[in-house]
């Protein structure tokens, strides 16, 4: 056949083919099917989910754009999240194949982001059958699951984002305050500025604005001083920083001359001598930079904060203005030098440039937004996931901010908002609800205590209708019908092994991550048991693996990483390179801990030096050292009244004997509550994909054989039909009984409670039980 021919027939293919039996829509890839990792059907069932239940798409199938827009709906930015970087790059291959494109350019960053506003909108048009839907979202799997499936931090998104809507229209008519009067640049701002952004501990974001939100930038003034605190803690320590900056309320202006009566020291960090404090004992760290150098160092910080997405700046105009009128700060500085000294003898200039500087960093509501979720989410970037700052430097700042962080409005904040908070003269305002989300907010109108008028009253607001505040009751349900933004939805939090097995089968790249991280610290700790790696030491680490992924080991990966390790086993640095500035959850963590007691006690006994080794591979996870000692500690004596240390036993007897002993519940990562799996697909439902469609006859052809193949193709067509609509049908069934299931455990477990109480007890709404999906396994 030749060639012309060839694609006149594959044209006609295309043309003829609708919605296949299979729910594809084209078969564009199928050259690329064979490395396509779809062998995971939970990512097939998110499929069907999004053309059968939400309806994204229409006959003429699935596209990228489709998938970007339903992602947006949940909150996540598919152009402007770095975790959807390998997503970006397979949408852009795609896009490169089906339509031709230039050759791809490849740069260290990736291919994404050479791609132009021009290019975006023809990778959205790019068509998906089930394949290319599975090789597009795989590297971020458990993610788009959890985000299509409501299981994000915040699960009911389009209900929280109207409900700021709200409170943002409500907020907008106030015109109380004035802007900042001292500063030149600051008293002529646009006073009618009015934006709001929030950024969830999962990535989820949304502003309100407009530009104002999107694209006005401000100069963060005192919003900046956490930050340079942070540093401060994070390079000298909670008893250095101890010695030069106090921790008490100041119960005075943000720019009073006092000191602490008796050490004189600044009260805080969040009054000015405090933050010019902290950015002389910043400074005092690096004696040849300039102070410009200094400020970019803390600029880059900032940087790693927003989660590397906007830009920010610096606006010399607003430090000119600033230095011009900074009499009382150089007062403040020489009262600081006269009274209580400078850290290293810093130079005094150096010192306030550098405060000043900081307070000329610039940047937009929604960049603040995602910096505020940093903290709120323990120092790690949503968006990143990169480790800005550790955990124990994020609650003694979050302490000292919710204390003292408004300003000498602090208190009254405490009380009314209850969240840690950051105020600055320039209009801005950093909330953070630890744990939820990170909010920020723009207008320059002020109240007598320099805080933007707005942004308190959207606190207010806030907090009246949700459930943020840090001493709301969460279970006693005296809250005033409050809405709780974590539990808008059907999200279910159970920790469960099973998730890091679902991982593994669907692709997800940091969950080979993590089984690797898994793999080298049962090695190790391997051999630094007393026989050794034996054979009955593989069989251990093997049974371990296939505990927590329940799938069989590959024994190459194995020998690769005993290989490695063998060359010195005490030393961890690999073990330390590859979870160095990446989470790993605690859950996770004690997965490991657990997994390292059973390895230790496979000949029925434990040495100090292998007791030692696992203190230190938990270590070098990240986990403190104390902790670890704890976790070891609690593993070994709280596994119930069973246990004899000097019994051998198999791999995996410690977790049965937890269960026996009922005392699973005590240690973290290993709850009894039933989890959620994901469907397996019956055959009936289409696990496998059918054989792609045939290839039309050629024209040439005589007329019989052409009405030979037309009654052909119209009886597979009808069969595709059929196949499609019963489909379909197993589709709504499967649903339906996963939520009248759900239904019923709700209702079972909510008759316990129901007893103590006089009123009925009410099921959820039909449209809350609607929105489930049907890729969770109905609990029996």
């Amino acid at each position: 056949m030749s060639s012309d021919s060839a694609d006149n027939n594959n044209n006609e293919s295309r043309e003829k083919q609708k919605i296949m039996a299979d729910g594809s829509f084209h078969d564009h890839a199928s050259s690329s099917s064979s490395t396509c990792p779809l062998a995971s059907s939970p990512l097939q069932e998110v499929y069907y989910h999004l053309i059968y239940e939400r309806s994204i798409c229409n006959a003429e199938g699935m596209t990228v754009g489709h998938i970007i827009d339903s992602l947006r709906e949940e909150g996540l930015y598919f152009w402007r999240d770095a975790r959807f970087q390998e997503s970006r790059d397979v949408a852009w291959q795609m896009a490169t194949m089906e339509q031709g494109l230039l050759q791809q350019q490849s740069t260290n960053s990736g291919i994404s982001t050479i791609i132009t506003e021009a290019d975006k909108a023809i990778v959205r048009k790019v068509k998906l059958n089930c394949r290319d839907f599975v090789r597009l979202i795989s590297s971020e799997a458990l993610l788009i699951m959890a985000a299509f499936s409501e299981e994000l931090v915040i699960p009911d998104w389009k209900s929280f984002t109207a409900d700021m809507i709200y409170h943002y229209d409500k907020t907008k008519p106030i015109t109380d305050g004035e802007n900042a009067q001292y500063i030149p640049i600051l008293k002529e701002a646009d006073p009618n500025k009015w934006g709001v952004a929030f950024c969830s501990v999962d990535g989820q974001r949304f502003s309100i604005g407009g530009k104002d939100a999107r694209e006005t930038t401000f100069s963060l003034q005192s919003v900046s001083k956490p930050i340079t605190y942070a540093l401060c803690l994070q390079a000298e320590g909670e008893e250095e920083v101890d010695k030069w900056i106090s921790l008490e309320p100041a119960g005075r202006p943000f720019n009073t001359q006092d000191l602490e009566v008796g050490t004189n020291r600044p009260f805080n960090a969040s009054v000015n001598s405090g933050a010019i404090m902290a950015a002389g004992l910043f400074a005092s760290r690096f004696p040849k930079a300039t102070w410009m150098d200094c400020v970019n160092k803390i600029r880059k910080t900032w940087y790693e904060l927003c989660g590397q997405d906007l830009e920010i700046g610096f606006s010399q105009e607003t430090f000119e203005s600033e230095k011009a009128t900074a009499f009382n700060n150089i007062a403040i500085s020489y009262n600081l030098k006269g009274r209580r000294g400078l850290p290293r003898d810093v130079n005094i200039e150096k010192m306030l440039d550098i405060y000043l500087g900081c307070c000329s960093i610039e940047m937009t509501t929604e960049a603040l937004a995602t910096a505020a979720a940093t903290f709120a989410n323990g120092g790690v970037c949503p968006i990143t996931r990169q480790v800005v700052f550790p955990a124990h430097v994020v609650r003694h700042v979050l302490a000292e901010t919710m204390t003292c962080g408004m300003y000498d409005q602090a208190g009254r904040f405490a009380v009314q908002v209850g969240v840690p908070a950051k105020s600055g003269v320039s209009g801005a305002l950093m909330v953070i609800v630890p744990n939820v989300l990170g909010i920020a907010t723009f207008s320059p109108r002020l109240n007598a205590n320099g805080n933007s008028v707005r942004g308190l009253a959207f606190c207010e607001a806030l907090v009246r209708s949700y459930r943020v505040h840090l001493f709301e009751p969460l279970r006693s349900g005296n809250d005033s019908a409050k809405i709780d933004p974590r539990k808008n939805g059907t999200r279910k939090v159970r920790a469960d092994l099973s998730q890091y097995a679902l991982g593994i089968r669907v692709g997800d790249s940091w969950s080979k991550q993590l089984r690797e991280i898994f793999l080298w610290a049962m090695v190790h700790v391997a051999f630094a048991t007393e026989e050794g790696l034996s054979s009955r030491m593989r069989a251990a680490i093997q049974q371990e693996h296939k505990l927590v992924y329940q799938v069989p080991l590959d024994d190459p990966s194995l020998q690769r990483i005993i290989e490695e390790v063998q060359k010195d086993p005490t030393d961890l640095s690999q073990l330390e390179k590859m979870r160095k500035g990446r989470l790993i959850h605690d859950d996770f963590r004690s997965v490991i801990a657990f997994a390292l007691m059973e390895i230790i006690h496979v000949d029925g006994k434990k040495t100090e030096r292998e007791n030692e080794m696992a203190l230190n591979v938990i270590t070098f996870l990240g986990v403190d050292p104390e902790v670890a000692r704890m976790k070891l500690d609690r593993y070994e004596h709280h596994i119930g009244p069973n246990f004899k240390e000097s019994e051998p036993f198999e791999s995996g007897q410690l977790l049965r004997l937890r269960q026996q002993s009922g005392s699973v519940d005590d240690i973290e990562g290993f709850p009894t509550s039933p989890t959620p799996l994901y469907l397996e697909p019956s055959s009936s439902s289409g696990s496998e994909l059918p054989p792609p469609m045939p290839q039309p006859e050629s024209k040439a052809r005589d007329a019989e054989q052409s009405r030979t193949s037309k009654n052909k193709n119209d009886t597979n067509s009808n069969s595709d039909q059929e196949v499609l609509r019963l489909r379909r049908e197993v589709y709504r069934l499967r649903r339906q009984v996963a939520t009248l299931n759900q239904l019923l455990h709700e209702k079972t477990g909510a008759s316990t409670a129901a007893t103590n109480t006089a009123s009925p007890t009410s099921l959820p709404s039909p449209r809350s039980q609607l929105m489930r999906l049907s890729i969770h396994k109905p609990q029996a």
